[in-house]
């Protein structure tokens, strides 16, 4: 089996065993409308006011999102830490993409180190629109 049939073949296993948990909490229409809320109450360049208008938007939408408490607690971590390289697997509105690459980047900018956020995203969809957070 060469590398890529395998990696097909994980990639399928792995979503054919999480669309069923995830199924309505991570639809392309939540995550377009989430999009289009970040672009109207998110300032550009600023991930406080991006992850803000995903947690407003999140608190009145179903959808998955990591929200406030679970995210200060790998923030305080990222602080603590100071991970050179972080990585996730499934970006969706790319609300920790924004929020933990800035505690990264802060956290690392504080110690003088070099680091990198890494985001893996299976859908081209979601791919695109969190490239397009302002």
């Amino acid at each position: 089996m060469s590398s890529f049939s395998m990696f097909e073949s994980v990639t399928f296993t792995i979503t054919k065993a999480v669309t069923p948990l995830l199924s309505g909490r991570c639809s392309a229409s939540t995550s377009a409308a989430c999009f289009e809320f970040i672009k109207q109450n998110a300032t550009r360049n600023d991930p406080a006011s991006v992850v803000a208008a995903i947690d407003t938007f999140a608190a009145n939408n179903t959808m998955m999102n990591v929200g406030a408490t679970k995210g200060a607690i790998i923030d305080a971590k990222n602080r603590q830490k100071t991970p050179r390289a972080m990585a996730e697997i499934g970006a969706y509105t790319g609300y920790s993409a924004v929020r933990f690459a800035n505690t990264q980047r802060e956290a690392a900018k504080a110690a003088g180190v070099d680091s990198h956020y890494y985001s893996f995203e299976y859908s081209p969809e979601f791919a695109a629109r969190v490239r397009e957070v302002p």
